[in-house]
């Protein structure tokens, strides 16, 4: 058994406790992917299960498409399906590499949805983790962004794994020329107007002042254990204190959340509203950092107010990013917003519009609730005077969260 064989093996064992019978490698046909396909195909033969190769042809450049047939041919030979995927539409001229690599995660986990494919394997190694604590240090990032990629992430719903995220370099090439495996080298990987690149590039250099890339892995290896510390953490605080309303607003109570370390509390935050606010942009670390120092009684931050009300925090919704009222049809579950709702006669949805001055709750928070109203305009969700409640009438509402995965 070679070295990055007992590596890889050991990197998945986590998966070995789960009923996977499918799995997907991310194949471009360059050193690192070419190598983890032929690792990946060992070890999921040995299980029994199916593997499937993907290539993403980008359309960038003109000989992506004939390079992404090379690679078919190559799983082929190795008995392992393949799907081209390819980026169908207009190209950015500006930010290329950051809007191609958003494009790729789209394309591959939409598929693995569509094939019921619970794990994609990623070849990113040593020295992309190196490049990519550079790129985050160089924008100031926190200990989340500075720990580098996780050898296992959610995206999507698709388990992300990164078995080779400690292997070096040299060590992929070297399992790929004693295999006598040929692999595409893209020529974009040396152009250094991509930022990732220009940092590949100075890599070399860093070394020779000090920066020994062996010191840097161990550097990030217990930066991951920090991270995985406070995530721990953070999901303790988030079980204990937030509490999710079913009317799509989450509260916190303020003595105990202001108690929390301040990272926990950025942590929190930065988790909770997305999934309130239904939005998938991540919280500005800087905004968040000075909303926590001055304690307003009111903000707003990522389509969400933040409002520090009595005794509690609450985090709902803007009024103006709720959506424009939809038709309800009867005995229908219909998609409005982050709801999903049921009801057994026709109407209406929308977001409320007058105060009711009977609820303890904000008024800001009042605004971001899901009314139902009846062909005449009457309110039959929430019954604000229950004695008026029309028997017939089944309401069902499911406040569905948005789950960055």
């Amino acid at each position: 058994m070679s070295k990055l064989t007992t590596i890889f093996e050991t990197r998945l064992k986590p998966l070995e406790s789960m009923p996977i019978r499918k799995i997907a490698v991310a194949v471009s046909g360059g050193a690192d992917s070419l190598c983890l396909a032929y690792l990946a195909q060992e070890w999921a033969d040995v299980r029994g299960i199916q593997l499937t190769a993907l290539t993403v042809d980008h359309g960038l450049r003109k000989d992506a498409a004939a390079e992404a047939k090379t690679v078919a041919q190559q799983m082929r030979t190795i008995g392992v399906k393949h799907h081209i995927l390819r980026w169908i539409g207009e190209k950015p001229t500006t930010r290329i590499e950051e809007k191609a690599r958003e494009a790729r995660y789209q394309l591959l986990c939409n598929f693995c949805h569509k094939k019921n494919i619970p794990v994609l394997l990623l070849a990113h190694h040593a020295q992309d983790n190196i490049e990519t604590f550079f790129l985050r240090l160089a924008k100031a990032s926190g200990l989340t962004g500075l720990a580098g990629m996780q050898p296992f992430k959610r995206r999507s719903g698709i388990v992300l794994a990164r078995p080779l995220l400690d292997v070096a370099k040299t060590d992929i090439l070297s399992f790929l020329t004693q295999r006598k495996i040929n692999w595409i080298e893209d020529p974009m990987n040396q152009n250094p107007i991509f930022e990732r690149v220009y940092w590949r590039q100075q890599i070399p250099i860093l070394t020779k002042m000090g920066l020994n890339p062996l010191y840097l892995q161990r550097t990030l290896s217990r930066l991951r254990r920090a991270e995985t510390a406070l995530t721990q953490m953070t999901n303790s605080a988030f079980y204990h204190l937030v509490e999710i309303d079913n009317r799509g607003f989450a509260q916190i109570p303020l003595p105990a959340f202001d108690q929390l370390p301040d990272e926990i509390q950025i942590r929190l935050l930065t988790r909770l509203i997305p999934l309130i606010g239904g939005n998938d942009k991540p919280v500005s670390l800087e905004k968040l950092e000075s909303i926590l120092q001055t304690k307003p009684i009111r903000t707003t931050l990522g389509m969400c107010y933040l409002i520090r009300h009595k005794k509690t925090l609450f985090v709902a919704k803007e009024s103006a990013r709720m959506p424009s009222s939809v038709f309800l049809k009867k005995n229908t579950w219909t998609q409005w917003d982050r709801f999903k709702i049921y009801c057994s006669v026709s109407g209406k949805i929308q977001h409320q519009t007058k105060r009711d001055k009977k609820c303890p709750l904000p008024w800001l928070v009042q605004q971001s609730f899901p009314i139902i109203t009846d062909k005449k305009g009457l309110e039959i969700y929430p019954h604000l005077d229950y004695k008026k409640k029309p028997s017939h009438i089944n309401v069902i509402i499911q406040f569905l969260p948005f789950n960055k995965g």
